[in-house]
């Protein structure tokens, strides 16, 4: 299924796992220890351990980006940039500037 702007971190049915068998939100987490969410079991079989799930990374934007018009494409922004920024894997990696001159590029070329 195609998703635009929604990365593999914000659903759990998509999945990154390292050669172990480790399973992590997206592949900028992986090989590290700290954002381990699951592992995958023998026959395809995986196990999550309910921590950075697709459903708490999709709503880390409530109550803080509600009213904005990039939300659809954003739903709060990288959990990995959050994370390189210090705010965490549930905080807000707002990039609104960046989509607001994208459509600016747009509606110049259309």
């Amino acid at each position: 299924m195609f998703r635009l702007g929604i990365c593999v971190a914000h659903v759990d049915e998509d999945i990154v796992v390292d050669l172990e068998g480790l399973v992590y939100p997206c592949l900028a987490f992986t090989g590290n220890p700290i954002y381990v969410k699951g592992k995958l079991r023998e026959y395809g079989t995986v196990e999550l351990n309910r921590k950075f799930t697709g459903n708490e990374a999709r709503n880390v934007w409530r109550g803080k980006c509600n009213n904005c018009e990039f939300l659809p494409m954003c739903v709060g922004g990288c959990r990995f940039f959050s994370v390189l920024e210090g705010k965490g894997f549930y905080g807000i990696d707002c990039r609104r500037k960046s989509y607001e001159e994208v459509v600016k590029l747009i509606r110049h070329f259309v």
